[in-house]
Order: C-alpha cells, then structure tokens, then sequence
C-alpha cells in the first residue's frame, strides 16, 4: 500500500464522494478512481461496491480507513514535529563542555536561547578537552566546546569544527616579568 493510495482512500472514506475526495485533494476525478482501483488490486480485494454511479465502502473498507487514519495522522505529527525540530522550536540539545565555559559563559547562552522555547530541551556535561572530542568522535552529543589542537579545524566524516579565538585573561604576580608583557602564550607560562 503506498502512501498517494492511502490518502485517497482516507478522503474519499471521509468525503464519501468521489469528486468530493478529487476537490480535497486537489486532483482530478478520474486519478482519484485510478487510484483507488489501483489500490483495489494492489491488496487483491474490493473495497467499494459500485451501485448507481456511487461508491460504497464495504466492511473491510472500515477497518481499513481505520488504519489509514491512524498512519496518515502519524505521519503528519512526524513531519510538525520535524519541522519544529528544524526551526529548533522542539527536541533536545546535547552539550560535551570542558569546564570553564561550562561554569562561566553556556548556562547564561543556553538560558537566553532556551527559556523562550519551552519545547526545546538541552543538558551540558562538563569533561576535560580530550574527554569532549572522544565523545564527539563516538556521536555522544550534539555540540562539543573544547581546547584548541593543531589540526583539529580539519573536518572528518563524523565532525565539524570551527575554530573560535577569545580574549583571556592571565593573572601573575606583579613582581613578575609577565606582568608587563602584552601578550602572553602558553609557551610562555
């Protein structure tokens, strides 16, 4: 049973007429017939009793609209709950975090992208930098924040990166010769 056959069943089960079930679905009378026929011979059984020019559906033809109903009003849950995924107004968020921005900068972003999407749900785990990309690498999480290493603005079949630089700020004693530095790197610490 293929899905076209199954919508025009459904319609013509609910509109009870033929051209009525054509209008609904935007089709002609005549494809509607066709496939209805088709469907007819698809499972190898009559659903309709043809009398006066009409179709009247028989005691399969209920069970069956039953079914219909139920798979057609499925797939159409499906299709809204994948298009509220889409516009992120539905579904679950993974984050893999190292701690500090876990601690200091994400609870502030996730609470300002969440709280009006009351539909969307999101947890964040804290774990070092390799922990982040050894979850990513395994699909365990949707989103990964961890230290930069060379070679990792590479993208592979199962990871995106972008690389993102930040301002920091390295506190010293003021007695030391970093003090006055204006820049410091991790070579140098």
């Amino acid at each position: 049973m293929k899905i076209h056959q199954m919508r025009a069943f459904n319609e013509l089960m609910v509109a009870k007429s033929v051209s009525e079930a054509a209008r609904n679905l935007r089709r002609s009378q005549p494809s509607v017939s066709a496939t209805i026929a088709s469907l007819e011979e698809d499972l190898g059984m009559q659903l309709f009793e043809r009398r006066n020019g009409r179709l009247l559906p028989v005691p399969e033809a209920e069970y069956l609209h039953k079914e219909c109903s139920e798979i057609l009003l499925r797939l159409e849950t499906i299709g809204q709950n994948i298009r509220r995924i889409k516009a992120i107004e539905s579904g679950h968020i993974s984050i893999a975090c190292m701690p500090g921005p876990s601690v200091f900068y994400l609870p502030g972003i996730i609470a300002d992208q969440f709280t009006s999407r009351p539909e969307v749900s999101c947890t964040m785990v804290s774990r070092s930098s390799d922990a982040v990309r050894q979850l990513m690498a395994a699909q365990h999480h949707d989103i990964g924040i961890a230290d930069y290493e060379r070679g990792m603005e590479e993208d592979t079949s199962l990871i995106r990166t972008t690389v993102f630089r930040f301002e920091c700020l390295c506190a010293v004693p003021r007695d030391d010769s970093l003090a006055e530095a204006k820049a410091i790197t991790p070579k140098d610490l």
